[in-house]
């Protein structure tokens, strides 16, 4: 009996390789066996869940792939050796990516094996992540003539099922991935996974381990490459790859290539392409073994693969570089391979017009696919390729922001203003989100991202504890009111009303400054438009029946409000009089107040300051 044994072994490990045992695949996935299988330290699409799982929190998008392949193409004695897989992805943002797959192999119906994989791969700290894989492994045996009629030694069948098989033809143990991807610069990667952490046994009655692996590799993406290098370790076993993959014509078509070399004499080419148009994908891989299996047409493999989302409303990670590293390996490489003609440049306009409307309507995610097919029109477009910069992190952050509520009026507010190139008002708007929402970690890292972009606007304003950017400038307008310093008060009121044109503090106090400097048409015009929006407000009332020698402003702490006006070209004594007590005789009650620093009673030299009673 122990022959059925040793015959099957024999055929399933020596036609996939030298010494595969059960579940050790030759590179799984299509992108990358194409590239030698060298994938732990790139682990940018839902491959990571077959080679490491630290790597799915870099995905931004949904992703669903399947795959087929065919083992040794043409071997002679016609057996079909095949594999296929499903993969799918679904990023959290800063919670993480969670991915799950299917994968089986099989040799005709004698033998097949099936994997169930659960994955999920999170960021730690900037620059680090963590992932682990749990597996589901199944190891099933065919039936055919031998396995259910027994030979014993002497080469004689018995009439009985083999004793192997005895017990069931089929054996599941569960195993387990763990790795960590780290990002040290915005070009390098490394990685490194133990699979198989616990070194099941899925044989049937003898020990048949499926081995602890130690995968650890490096990858190299200058612009639009990616250079990877690997080291995959067992036990009396060592296999080195190298692999590159270069993208033309904008990222649509990548050509990959791979080389593997094994202590035990293991030589195999991979070569392969990609081609990606919106949002899905086709991988080719043929892998070619240079030693061992001859005359066969080699392995090969397709995938399709589509890319969707993200998911809305998920708060996503702060990025680890800056845009433009980032871009320089990213998507957003420009390689212009067309003659842009003046229609190309016209239609290009008008999408980067689209755009602009869009992300004023809070709508980041299509203003980006805009801002995207205007730089297809003209590549060269500087303006779309400085907004693409700005607008490609936003849209993974916020997708989306286009509700009522006071915090996403005040988040538009901001990035409208980061968009159009306007530092005060963006650093003010996102800083004054996040101290109406600091439990939003997602704003703290879009605050972090302007403040980088506007460093030294965000040092102008220092945050206090339990007070927003609103309500100190509100308190600091009115001590300047009271303070005579009416122009830094308009200042504060102005900045208020840029974050909520509807504050009615804002506006009386700005009113009331304007007042206090005798401007009093300005000063009753802001009050109506206080008023329109709080038709019942009394206060505002009493402020617009006011005569115009009666300071107006709210009472600070019993502070009495000390008015203060610097003299104008072509004031006299009467006419200050007139503009702040309604009258030409009050001038020696201004005078009195400031005789210590005017020469004489009517002497009132232009630019001097005075305090007005």
């Amino acid at each position: 009996m122990r022959y059925i044994k040793l015959l099957l072994l024999i055929t399933l490990n020596f036609l996939p390789a030298f010494s595969y045992a059960a579940f050790d695949d030759i590179s799984p996935g299509v992108r990358p066996s194409s590239i030698g299988g060298a994938f732990t330290a790139l682990s940018d699409d839902a491959n990571a869940i077959f080679y490491n799982p630290a790597g799915l929190y870099r995905l931004k998008n949904n992703e669903l792939t399947a795959s087929y392949g065919k083992f040794y193409w043409g071997l002679t004695d016609g057996s079909n050796i095949a594999n296929s897989d499903i993969l799918y992805v679904n990023p959290f943002g800063k919670y993480g990516a969670v991915g799950m797959g299917i994968y089986s192999l099989s040799l005709d119906s004698l033998y097949s094996e099936r994997i169930i994989m659960f994955s999920y791969g999170l960021r730690i700290v900037p620059k680090l992540g963590f992932g682990a894989t749990m597996k589901s492994l199944t190891h099933v045996f065919g039936s055919d003539e031998y396995t259910e009629n027994a030979i014993d030694d002497t080469g004689n069948a018995l009439g009985m099922t083999d004793d192997v098989f005895a017990a069931g033809k089929s054996k599941s143990k569960l195993s387990s991935d763990i790795g960590l991807f780290y990002r040290p610069e915005s070009r390098y990667n490394l990685g490194f996974v133990i699979q198989n952490i616990n070194s099941p046994s899925v044989g049937l009655i003898e020990t048949d381990t499926v081995e602890k692996t130690l995968r650890a590799g490096f990858s190299y993406s200058p612009r639009t490459s990616n250079l990877v290098l690997e080291m995959i370790s067992k036990i009396n076993n060592t296999d080195f790859i190298a692999g590159f993959e270069k993208y033309f014509s904008k990222r649509i078509f990548a050509l990959r290539g791979g080389m593997v070399f094994g202590s035990k004499e293991l030589r195999r080419l991979s070569l392969g392409f990609g081609i990606k148009k919106s949002i899905y994908k086709i991988d080719y891989a043929l892998l070619y073994p240079l030693t061992g299996i001859n005359n066969t047409y080699g392995t090969h493999k397709l995938a399709f693969s589509v890319v969707f989302g993200p998911v809305p409303g998920i708060e996503q990670l702060s990025m680890e570089f800056p845009p433009e590293e980032e871009e320089l390996t990213g998507e957003g490489a420009v390689i212009v391979d067309k003659i842009i003609t003046e229609d190309d440049k016209n239609s290009a306009g008008l999408l980067v017009k689209v755009s602009q409307d869009l992300y004023r309507k809070g709508m980041y995610q299509k203003s980006l696919e805009n801002i995207n097919k205007a730089l297809e029109y003209n590549p060269t477009n500087q303006g779309a390729q400085l907004l693409k910069k700005k607008l490609s992190p936003i849209a993974i952050m916020f997708p989306e922001e286009t509700g009522d509520e006071k915090i996403s009026k005040i988040m538009r507010k901001g990035l409208t203003a980061y968009f159009d190139n306007n530092p005060v008002l963006a650093v003010n708007a996102i800083r004054y989100a996040t101290e109406l929402a600091p439990e939003k970690t997602s704003l703290n890292q879009l605050f972090e991202l302007i403040t980088k972009e506007f460093p030294g606007y965000a040092a102008q304003e220092e945050s206090i504890s339990g007070l927003t950017l609103v309500s100190r400038k509100l308190q600091q307008a009115l001590e300047n009111i009271y303070n005579g310093k009416y122009v830094q008060a308009i200042t504060e009121c102005k900045t208020v009303l840029e974050l909520e044109e509807d504050n009615i503090v804002a506006l009386m106090r700005l009113g009331s400054a304007y007042w206090a400097m005798g401007d009093f048409d300005k000063a009753k015009s802001v009050w109506r438009e206080a008023l329109r929006y709080d038709p019942r407000n009394v206060q505002i009332r009493e402020f617009l029946r006011a005569e115009t020698s009666e300071p107006k402003v709210e009472q600070l702490q019993g502070k009495p409000l000390i008015r203060k006006y610097n003299v104008q070209k072509g004031d006299t004594p009467q006419k200050i009089s007139e503009r702040f007590y309604g009258n030409k005789t009050s001038w020696s009650k201004i005078y009195e107040a400031n005789k210590d620093r005017l020469p004489n009673r009517w002497s009132i030299p232009y630019g001097q300051e005075l305090i007005i009673p």
